[in-house]
Order: C-alpha cells, then sequence, then structure tokens
C-alpha cells in the first residue's frame, strides 16, 4: 500500500520536473501538459479516496486523458496517419463503454475501456520503435529521448493492460465492502 501511495505523489514531482528540461518543441510542451493534467487527475483521485468518496468517474476521465495524450504524443512524431482511424475507433470503445457504466451507475472502474486504451498505446509504442530501426536516423538510441519516453510509456502500458485484465476478472466476484476501506 505504502508504493501504491508513493506513486500517486511521484507524478507531481515528474510533473514538475518536465517543466526544467522543456524544450522548444510542441512534443516535449504536450508531453508537460499531459503529466500536470495527469497529476491534478491522480491526485483528485487519492484525495476522494482518502475522504471515502466515489471517484470511479475520475478513472474515466484519465482514461480519456492518456488515449487523447499519448496519441498527440505520437502523432507530434510523425507515425502514419493510418493510426488516425485507430485512434477513433478506440476513443468511441472507450466513450461507449464510459458511457454505459456511468450512465447505469455502474461504479467500476472501466477495464475493458482501459484494456483497449492500453493495446492502442503498445501498437503505438511498438509502431515508433519500428520506425526508428526501418529508417536508419538514429545511430545510437542512449542520445535519443524520444526512445526512452516511447519505451517508458509502452512498458507502462503493458503492465497497465494486464492489471486491467486482471480487474476486469476480479471485479466479476464479489469482493467484500471492507477491502476498499484501508486505515
Amino acid at each position: 500500500m505504502l508504493l501504491a501511495n508513493w506513486s500517486d505523489y511521484l507524478i507531481v514531482i515528474v510533473a514538475v520536473c518536465s517543466l526544467l528540461t522543456l524544450k522548444i518543441n510542441l512534443y516535449f510542451k504536450l508531453l508537460s501538459c499531459y503529466l500536470f493534467v495527469l497529476s491534478a487527475l491522480t491526485m483528485a483521485t487519492v484525495i476522494t479516496a482518502n475522504y471515502q468518496i466515489n471517484n470511479f468517474y475520475l478513472y474515466h476521465a484519465i482514461g480519456f486523458v492518456e488515449l487523447v495524450f499519448v496519441f498527440l504524443l505520437y502523432r507530434c512524431l510523425e507515425l502514419s496517419t493510418s493510426w488516425n482511424v485507430l485512434f477513433i475507433a478506440t476513443f468511441i470503445i472507450y466513450s461507449v463503454d464510459s458511457c454505459y457504466l456511468i450512465g447505469n451507475h455502474i461504479q467500476e472502474i472501466n477495464s475493458v475501456g482501459h484494456a483497449v486504451t492500453m493495446l492502442f498505446t503498445i501498437g503505438l509504442g511498438m509502431q515508433f520503435i519500428w520506425k526508428l530501426y526501418r529508417e536508419e536516423k538514429v545511430e545510437y538510441l542512449g542520445h535519443f529521448s524520444y526512445f526512452y519516453i516511447s519505451a517508458g510509456q509502452t512498458l507502462f502500458a503493458s503492465g497497465a493492460f494486464f492489471g486491467y485484465l486482471l480487474i476486469a476478472r476480479i471485479s466479476d466476484e464479489k469482493v467484500p465492502d471492507e477491502n476498499f476501506y484501508h486505515s
């Protein structure tokens, strides 16, 4: 639990540090905006959870933020335009799933929508890495900051994808209420 709590606060530090290394180009400006919006939503989930206020709607918002910003970040890296159609399809799937859950007052994390979003993110990351190898413009990946960001995002999405699948499996079962109230 301690690690989970600290990770929620660390995103704020990463967001602030992103301002220190802010470059002029659009990619890094978008990355900083993404981190600040994500840190604000994450802090809101922490605060509402501490006061035992329903915050599932915030997790739906986080999914939208991740989907839109990650797509915009990869569009800055000039991936093929065929990803636009996949983005629209993923956005529609996520929107329909979230609207269904919110509209029916179902209080659960949008694990299906998040899983689809993470698959989309994994695909974008793999496509970018494939583009780097195919074009051979980068001689040493160790000096290419976009590679580190993309690899980190792809690894995060891979872990989150399996996490959301696990959440979907766990949420199929009745979970006792005391599991949600830690002291």
